[in-house]
């Protein structure tokens, strides 16, 4: 077992941190298969969204901002009736779901954001935070622009 230097005593916030973090991706794909049909796909989406928003705490903001514009170049957009709407191709749903107002998605009238909205928002709430803890991830490793 690991001992903190300072004070001699097992480092137990870590392991409670961690048995908590399993507990409740347990807890929430347990919740998330029971409560949403029994389908194995779906209740893999706790674990899914957990390792998406590590990723994205981790990595420069460049590279999901590279993969939103590869989304946005490439998955049908359904206003664009693609195919004259004869045929859809299996990211028809996922391109739905980004690229056209969520309402058309969920039913809502409400909804009138993109779900690209809401990932660039997300994108810049992440932004900001790093800005104003004053992390270098987004500036190690890239190139100055001339001036």
């Amino acid at each position: 077992m690991e001992r903190d230097t300072l004070a001699g005593r097992p480092n137990e916030p870590r392991l409670f941190g961690l048995a908590a973090l399993v507990g409740g991706m347990a807890l929430c794909t347990v919740l998330a298969g029971a409560l949403l049909g029994g389908n194995p796909l779906i209740a893999l989406l706790p674990v899914l969204a957990f390792v998406a928003l590590y990723v994205l705490l981790k990595l420069p903001l460049r590279v999901p901002l590279t993969v939103m514009m590869f989304v946005g170049l490439t998955f049908e957009n359904p206003g664009d009736v693609p195919a004259v709407g004869l045929w859809q191709s299996p990211l028809y749903d996922l391109g739905k779901l980004l690229l056209a107002q969520l309402k058309h998605s969920f039913g809502s009238g409400a909804l009138v954001m993109t779900g690209s909205d809401l990932i660039l928002l997300l994108l810049f709430f992440v932004y900001l935070g790093r800005r104003i803890a004053g992390s270098t991830l987004d500036t190690r490793g890239a190139t100055r622009s001339p001036r």
